[in-house]
């Protein structure tokens, strides 16, 4: 009966030739039989991860530049593929570990699609840039036996942005890239996560749609930090964090800061704002500032900067109470952004008229981002319906964390590894 197989067939005619096996093998007075199964053998071929080499990267389709920045005295490559690209600076990173994250992302993806086979995979990469790091994960997990649309891609940059300050080839760029990007893809591409998080599509979110039966995957590859050496090791163990991200319009803001100085220091301060973009990152324990940031829920919080903590405490509560009583005015409207930028204006006021200096500006923070994503998608008390399995996935300092999500170990666990 084997040999009734077309071995050069296509996998409709073997499908065929089996169906026709087996019904030749059952009685005519047995029940009807369902072949569903014999369907499904041929939809779900095991999937193996293909693994990205060294090598691969090396070939006459890529183009590698390397340069040296004279400001930090810095080494950097670039990497390219048409118009898609990634940076890769030697102090902190490197072509190595970029394969081997990629190569964790396509194994993680396989492993989970042949645990729910009618699933499918979202991936949210913040801080996207030029896209081949999407771009090779999208082809690994392709080459590896996943159907393009089992895959969507929600990429993330602020210089996604229209900038008249931007040169016209700047700008030019940034489009080739995402045309390069988008062919054979379900992808959108957002300036902010408060953006995406907001984004509705027939009147209903596109946070809620990506989650229903899709697995959340969040890559981290590109944090601003990086980009001008400002890393902990650079910067020295100053006890604060490094704050990335770029001033943007309220609408797609995640928090707002006021910015303190002494009476002589406003100029600074204006200058300091000015300057801000995508590509500057800066030490929190150098300036004072409260910040309002907007939590999983939806709320604004309150946030002093370490000099406060570290110099006067008792005038960083003041500041913070005057804060919290603005935001809680029972008649206080708006969104909580708004509300959170007109508390904070409302402080700059009374610290004016004490004579000081201070700066409001609204801001996209890059690691308020990461975590505002994470904690929608993977915290338990957002919203009631039931989450998809999903992992964080982050590249710093040569370093690979994965973090799965509770669903996905509770998946892993019951059904043990494939």
């Amino acid at each position: 009966m084997l040999k009734k197989i077309p071995s050069g067939g296509t996998e409709s005619e073997k499908k065929e030739a089996i169906h026709r096996i087996v019904e030749e093998m059952i009685y005519s007075d047995l029940p009807s039989v369902k072949l569903q199964e014999i369907d499904d053998l041929f939809k779900r071929l095991p999937l193996v991860a293909k693994k990205l080499e060294y090598k691969d990267i090396h070939t006459s389709e890529f183009i590698h530049r390397r340069e040296v920045s004279e400001a930090s005295n810095e080494s950097l490559t670039c990497v390219k593929l048409g118009c898609l690209s990634f940076n890769v600076y030697d102090k902190i990173d490197s072509i190595k570990s970029r394969i081997k994250v990629i190569n964790k992302v396509t194994q993680w993806v396989c492993d989970y699609l042949q645990k729910l086979p009618d699933s499918r995979v979202t991936f949210i990469s913040m801080g996207a840039g030029a896209l081949l790091m999407e771009q090779l994960i999208h082809q690994q997990i392709t080459k590896s036996g996943v159907s393009d649309k089992k895959i969507a891609w929600r990429c993330i940059d602020i210089d996604y942005e229209e900038d008249p300050s931007r040169s016209p080839e700047a700008s030019q760029t940034l489009k080739d890239v995402r045309k390069q990007f988008i062919e054979g893809k379900n992808v959108r591409f957002f300036t902010t996560a408060t953006t995406y998080l907001n984004k509705k599509l027939n009147g209903q979110q596109l946070r809620t749609t990506d989650r229903e039966n899709s697995a959340i995957v969040i890559l981290e590859f590109n944090p601003p930090t990086p980009t001008h050496g400002n890393s902990q090791e650079t910067l020295g163990n100053t006890g604060g964090y490094i704050v990335s991200g770029a001033p943007c319009e309220i609408a797609k803001a995640n928090s707002v800061f006021l910015l303190i100085g002494a009476e002589d220091q406003h100029s600074d301060l204006e200058k300091f704002v000015g300057d801000l973009d995508s590509s500057i990152s800066w030490m929190s324990s150098s300036m004072q500032f409260i910040k309002v940031s907007i939590n999983v829920s939806g709320e604004p919080e309150v946030y002093l900067s370490e000099f406060y903590k570290k110099n006067c405490e008792a005038l960083g509560l003041k500041f913070k109470n005057i804060v919290l009583s603005n935001l809680n005015q029972q008649k206080a409207i708006g969104s909580p952004i708004i509300r959170a930028e007109k508390a904070l204006n409302e402080l700059k006021e009374f610290i004016l008229r004490a004579g000081w200096s201070a700066q409001v500006f609204t801001y996209s923070e890059y690691n308020d981002s990461v975590d505002q994503l994470t904690r929608h998608f993977y915290s338990g008390q957002q919203d009631s319906i039931d989450r998809s399995p999903g992992a964080l996935f982050k590249l710093q300092h040569k370093q690979i964390t994965i973090t799965d999500s509770a669903d996905f170990a509770a998946l892993s666990s019951s059904q043990g590894a494939v």
